[in-house]
């Protein structure tokens, strides 16, 4: 009965997972998705009445339709609110609305998300990043605001599967000066506000005793807040990437867990029965739910929690793990059916399928029987079976393996178990029993230290973690074919119970993998050889990299200060570049050479293109930073060329006699084939006026980037109809203060016929061309 069940509720997540897909696939009106839903519930009615057994089915696909509708409505939803928002473009408004995120630090002030009424009777309306320069309040989150911005709007993006943006919800942006921000009052409902008062008096009380680089992970640990932008913490991030740990700072079913152990234990400790402790048990998830901020995580999580619960309460088998995982999905689904698109979702349910499905399997074969190191094993078979169900989707998104991962997770298991229940006791005490509690947050920071010392043992070895290509879609579905085949192999049939070997089916089963396999490979080799660039999202900034078809590998500029760390060196250590063979700085902005500084202090490169006038102040500065000693510094002039492998040519110009410093910009160009890669660095009208007329023959390029991040003062319609790309590709940080890119810039690319690809909108960009042809692909994370 129990495994029916889970194959009912599996089946109906299928078909949910399904419906959502095939519904952002075909943009179906929703009312077509409504009227075939009544029809199907009809028939399942009708069967029903006239006791004929197979409506089954029909259920299914009455599922299947509801989730089609579910998804097209919300989808349709946000493209209302975008088209109502399309009135106020660059327009001062007066907002009102709830703060639904807590504030992020920017470079200039905060960020945070607002959210108004679905239809508010004049402005712009649903969910805003807003970008407040200056100092807010510590305690807005939850609270309604009303704010006096400028706003500007979003543009619809990916009429099919949903963006970034639309998978967030967010519908425009609102950007505020110092006291432009009121507080009108309580916006979220009182428990959301208690939550937060209580978490923050929480978090000074372990500031107090912890080390700040241990507070900060603590915090991320129990309440998941982001670490900061320091060194210590950034390099703590890289360590726990390299040693698959990185899930500990992201509040999951092992923090649930945890705290579901301390309060049961708590619980037990004051008598009260194992059937009356569920109540307590589900309130105490729930307010922790809110504390953390709601994330897909916990909140798949808190659900299986709770399933669990009541299902006690009432009597039921609540033995049906995997059962309760589908549910817990599909209720998320119907809540918000973009999670589907998001990573956090889909990381979170495979990992978690990998322990309640694939742990099982691997401690029947795999067991030992010597009780001391039973626990010790089974935790080892805990993280192998969530790192085997997860490899392929870290793969695609990240492209790196962690080999470590078993051992980390497991030296990382009891600590972690201590921290989050000895940090959640402590700060609780703190409130009540302060020198208790004291005694408590010390051990804790004992902990937190020993966690950080291990990561960065375990994470320098070069074989801890390697770099992996990304993987075809069907080489992922064939690696879960043959994961079931071979589990099928392993454990008796769920429908007889019986250890089935069926030649047949197994034949079919490996044909099928095989297909998969040769095929994906077949296309992988006929695409051919290609140039690669990446224009990496840094937000207001640009970095750009190019790897040619023979591996060598260019990066032009890396974005503002910080961004170098916390973007440019993920990106390139998650595609194996442990050093760079030729680096270009454009020009002196900070935008630019800021984050470059930062990556050229960690990453070996063996040859730097400096602009003629690289004795100005800012480029000197950046020069001391990198030590020029340790790499080949050349001056580079208009004609200067070079070669990245066998193929590819490249040349770089510039506009001499200008002294602005973005029209002294080296404009790089790429040659390929018959494609041609143009990059403008920050160059504006007036040395776009010097190349039409110095480089006429020069500019016809497949792809542009375009100059000064689309400012009005760049791409000038004489220099882009010269180019003339196909495709053009602005570097831009979401909300940034300088209104770029201008709409006049716009309007110009788009009179020309030109594709664009906005890394504010699309995220990261990517293109790869071929001898005669080119593909862009995008992601947003």
């Amino acid at each position: 009965m129990c495994e029916m069940r889970s194959i009912s509720n599996i089946l109906v997540l299928l078909v949910a997972i399904s419906g959502i897909l095939i519904g952002s696939w075909v943009g179906v009106n929703s009312l077509w998705w409504l009227l075939i839903f009544l029809a199907l519930v009809t028939g399942v009615l009708l069967f029903a009445v006239l006791n004929r057994r197979r409506s089954g089915w029909l259920m299914l696909m009455a599922i299947f339709c509801l989730s089609g509708f579910w998804y097209s409505k919300t989808h349709e939803q946000y493209r209302f609110l975008l088209h109502i928002n399309q009135t106020y473009p660059d327009q001062w408004v007066t907002v009102t609305g709830v703060q639904i995120q807590r504030t992020e630090a920017t470079l200039h002030g905060v960020k945070f998300l607002l959210q108004t009424g679905s239809a508010v009777k004049r402005g712009p309306c649903g969910k805003f990043m807003v970008y407040y320069r200056g100092k807010l309040s510590s305690d807005t989150f939850g609270r309604k605001l009303q704010i006096h911005c400028k706003f500007k709007e979003n543009l619809p993006g990916n009429p099919r599967f949903p963006d970034y943006l639309e998978q967030q919800g967010i519908t425009g942006n609102l950007f505020a000066g110092e006291g432009q921000v009121l507080i009108k009052g309580n916006g979220l409902p009182p428990p959301y506000l208690w939550a937060e008062q209580i978490r923050n008096m929480m978090m000074q009380s372990g500031k107090k005793v912890l080390q700040p680089v241990n507070a900060r992970l603590l915090h991320g640990m129990i309440f998941n807040d982001s670490l900061s932008s320091e060194v210590s913490d950034r390099k703590l991030i890289n360590e726990l990437r390299r040693t698959g740990t990185i899930h500990l700072i992201s509040v999951s079913g092992l923090h649930v867990g945890f705290l579901v152990i301390g309060l049961t234990w708590l619980l037990g400790f004051l008598r009260i029965s194992k059937k009356l402790q569920i109540i307590p048990l589900i309130f105490g998830v729930c307010f922790y739910i809110m504390m953390t901020g709601m994330g897909p995580p916990v909140l798949r999580a808190g659900i299986m929690m709770m399933v669990y619960g009541i299902g006690n309460l009432i009597g039921a088998d609540t033995k049906d793990q995997v059962g309760r995982l589908a549910l817990a999905a599909v209720l998320l689904l119907f809540w918000n059916p973009y999670y589907l698109f998001q990573v956090s979702f889909q990381l979170s349910f495979i990992a978690t399928l990998g322990v309640v499905w694939l742990y099982p399997v691997l401690k029947e074969y795999f067991s030992i029987r010597q009780g001391f190191m039973k626990p010790v094993w089974d935790a080892v078979l805990v993280s192998l079976g969530a790192q085997i169900m997860v490899t392929p989707v870290i793969i695609h998104y990240f492209q790196q393996i962690s080999w470590i991962s078993p051992l980390a997770n497991l030296l990382f298991f009891l600590p972690s178990e201590l921290i989050i229940m000895g940090g959640l006791a402590g700060e609780s005490l703190a409130l009540i029993l302060p020198m208790v509690a004291r005694w408590i947050l010390i051990a804790v920071d004992g902990n937190l230290t020993a966690i950080r010392w291990i990561a960065h043992v375990l994470a320098s070895p070069g074989w801890a973690a390697s770099w992996s290509p990304d993987w075809p879609w069907p080489w992922i579905i064939a690696y879960y074919i043959a994961l079931i085949l071979i589990l099928d192999l392993l454990q008796p049939n769920f429908l007889t119970k019986k250890r089935m070997l069926n030649t047949v089916w197994i034949t079919l089963g490996v044909l099928g993998l095989l297909n998969f396999v040769i095929w994906a490979a077949f296309f992988q080799v006929r695409q051919g050889r290609y140039l690669e660039l990446t224009a990496i999202d840094v937000g207001q900034g640009d970095s750009l990299f190019i790897r040619s078809p023979d591996g060598i590998n260019l990066l032009i500029d890396g974005g503002d200060e910080g961004k170098g760390i916390a973007k440019v060196i993920p990106f390139l250590r998650s595609n194996g570049i442990e050093r760079l063979n030729l680096v270009i700085a454009t020009h002196g902005d900070r935008d630019h050479i800021g984050g470059l500084a930062e990556v050229l202090e960690e990453v070996p490169a063996e040859k730097l293109f400096l602009p003629v006038n690289s004795n100005r102040p800012a480029v000197q500065k950046f020069l001391r930073r990198i030590r020029p000693g340790h790499i080949l510094c050349e001056k580079v002039f208009s004609g200067e060329k070079f070669r990245l492998g066998t193929e590819v040519y490249g040349e770089i110009l510039d506009a001499p006699g200008m002294d602005d410093e973005n029209d002294c910009s080296l404009v790089t160009l790429l040659k390929y084939g018959k494609n041609k890669l143009l990059l403008t660095g920050d160059l504006s009208n007036q040395g776009e006026a010097i190349f039409s007329r110095k480089y006429p023959a020069l500019l016809r390029a497949s792809v542009l980037k375009v100059g000064h991040h689309g400012s009005g003062y760049a791409s000038t319609l004489a220099f882009i109809s010269q180019a003339k790309p196909k495709v053009g590709i602005i570097s831009v940080g979401a909300g940034n203060h300088f209104g770029h890119p201008s709409p006049a810039t716009i309007n110009r690319l788009h009179s020309l016929g030109i594709h664009i690809y906005r890394t504010d909108r699309q995220g990261q960009i990517t293109v790869k061309l071929y001898g005669k042809a080119f593909t862009v692909t995008t992601y947003k994370n």
